[in-house]
């Protein structure tokens, strides 16, 4: 079988949104001291957001080559909203006649924007944002596009960069592959062993994807961390 080269080619983004963020100021932050308990990808000087016992529910993953934490924007704009519903239930002398969902929702996104805006240097957070507003214009993407971007879950709302599915990822792969093996069948097999197909799609993945260096714009590979502790 010929060497997977296209799983190694990369393209850059042909269109840039503006997106305008609020005024921002500090966050509390933490190294973490129990990355083992999320998964052993996890970089031990990775940054969470606290308090943990808050915003950890909105964590989704790990980025695999960094080893930072990956939080959903919409996640944490919903527990912001959430501990400001639960502040009012239980401070009623600040309460208002009624609480207007939509003021809530506005006065978190001004709050998330203070913690994004916030510099807090190579281990901080990756904040995924499922909907499309900012993509940087020089981020990548892997090729072919008609593959693999199927595979993207969002993009990193501070630095616009791409990010990834490595299990879609995985997943793309051993379909290229089956796909391959159905084209030739003179170098198939008896049977297709989804296994061994599989464990050739994670060395595929780890040397010709992650395995190369691309610089500032290179995406992020998000593993969720229920896989990683699986592993």
């Amino acid at each position: 079988m010929k060497n997977l080269k296209r799983w190694n080619r990369f393209g850059t983004s042909s269109k840039s949104k503006k997106h305008n963020p609020r005024p921002s100021s500090s966050v509390l932050k933490t190294p973490s001291k129990e990355n083992k308990k999320r998964g052993k990808m996890i970089n031990e000087n990775a940054l969470f957001l606290e308090p943990r016992e808050e915003y950890d529910q909105c964590i989704i993953g790990v980025d695999e080559k960094s080893g930072r934490i990956i939080y959903s924007v919409e996640k944490i704009l919903d527990a912001i909203v959430h501990n400001s519903m639960l502040y009012f239930a239980e401070h009623p002398e600040e309460n208002r006649e009624t609480i207007d969902h939509d003021d809530l929702y506005l006065e978190a996104s001004e709050h998330y924007y203070e913690i994004i805006e916030s510099d807090l240097g190579e281990h901080e957070p990756i904040y995924l944002r499922y909907f499309i507003f900012f993509i940087n214009e020089n981020a990548l993407f892997l090729e072919p596009r008609e593959e693999y971007d199927q595979c993207i879950m969002g993009v990193d709302e501070k630095s616009g960069r791409i990010i990834y599915s490595v299990e879609n990822i995985l997943d793309t792969i051993v379909d290229g592959l089956m796909l391959y093996y159905a084209e030739h069948p003179e170098e198939s097999r008896e049977t297709i062993d989804h296994d061994d197909l599989y464990e050739r799609a994670i060395d595929d993945y780890h040397y010709n994807i992650i395995g190369s260096d691309l610089g500032e714009h290179e995406p992020i590979y998000l593993r969720d961390p229920v896989f990683i502790e699986d592993e």
